[in-house]
């Protein structure tokens, strides 16, 4: 009978934990069926449980151990293997401590006799190679599956569509032969965040009969906390608001409101930052003489007025998006 090690193990570069034993349902008495048990709690079991719960389907890891892998049987992921453990939540968080690499040589008695060229495209979102122990990929496994209670409901949310739609398994591929001039593209490559803020029933792809609010909802979330991480950044620095009369200052105040109170907090105030509103509508008014008295009619641009009282300096350009970015592009240019 095999009895699991319950004191961590010693590693120099690793600390390792004991995972406490969880109490199986059934010897308290109660019947839970699983139609997926999966024996062994190694990368392959874990991604695979994960995996299973994210597409809505109930699945019990068996193990026999208390603690991560000893040792490190896997220690280079490759590209593909990457993007799976993106799938399941953990990417990041290997590649704060993974070595990326593409190219290696093979030495003998001081000459080379061997050099591997990953093949590499500023398009990939991973490295071809990426080297950790096996040890950390287990703990982020573990820990992702403990606490993902979200992942959980963006499963329910996919199986209702796949089980609506009675859609087929297998990879589906969007085809985008012009990514390279996208934006988002762009964003990915200089490793900046891109954010999407939808309004519910604003766009016309709550029309489409496989549109999930929830969904959406849930990804919007997201994307406003990473927004307004920025912004918490913002003291020093300029923020562009390019032909958004509605969302950009709506979104903004209450990300800056958010952060200003975080700042106010440590004894600091975000105050030093430089916003540049660019729209077509015409304004006479200098805007950093405070707002126009309401016989002006400037004083009904309400996005000015929304953006005037959030501190720091503020300048107003009438001018269409296009001709703007496209300036702007130029000069920046000219200036390298």
């Amino acid at each position: 009978m095999h009895i699991p090690d319950t004191t961590p193990h010693h590693s120099v570069y690793y600390d390792y934990q004991i995972y406490p034993f969880q109490t199986p349902p059934e010897l308290r008495g109660e019947t839970k069926p699983y139609p997926v048990v999966i024996v062994g709690a190694g990368p392959i079991g874990l991604v695979t449980a994960l995996e299973l719960a994210r597409y809505g389907t109930p699945v019990v890891v068996i193990s026999a151990e208390v603690q991560v892998s000893h040792g490190s049987r896997a220690i280079v992921f490759t590209r593909r293997s990457m993007e799976i453990l993106q799938q399941v939540g953990i990417s990041e968080r290997m590649l704060e401590k993974a070595y990326p690499w593409r190219s290696g040589n093979s030495i003998y008695r001081g000459q080379r006799v061997f050099r591997l060229e990953a093949p590499y495209d500023e398009d990939d979102r991973f490295q071809p190679l990426n080297n950790l122990q096996q040890q950390y990929v287990e703990q982020y496994l573990v820990e992702q599956a403990a606490q993902n209670p979200a992942q959980a409901a963006a499963a329910a949310d996919m199986l209702d569509r796949v089980r609506h739609f009675d859609l087929k398994p297998g990879f589906l591929s969007v085809p985008h032969p012009y990514k390279k001039f996208g934006v988002q593209a762009a964003a990915y490559r200089l490793g900046v965040p891109f954010t999407s803020h939808p309004m519910i029933g604003h766009d016309i792809i709550y029309t489409h009969p496989m549109n999930h609010c929830a969904a959406i909802g849930r990804a919007a979330q997201r994307d406003f906390l990473v927004f307004a991480q920025q912004v918490m950044n913002l003291d020093g620095g300029v923020y562009m608001s390019v032909g958004s009369a509605v969302m950009s200052p709506m979104i903004f105040e209450k990300s800056l409101s958010m952060s200003q109170n975080l700042h106010i907090q440590e004894g600091k105030h975000i105050d030093n930052h430089y916003m540049v509103i660019v729209d077509l509508q015409e304004s006479h008014w200098d805007w950093s003489q405070g707002e126009p008295p309401m016989d002006n009619p400037d004083y009904y641009l309400r996005y000015n007025k929304s953006f005037n009282r959030m501190g720091g300096q503020m300048r107003y350009v009438t001018a269409d998006n296009r001709d703007f970015l496209l300036t702007l592009v130029k000069t920046l240019e000219e200036r390298k």
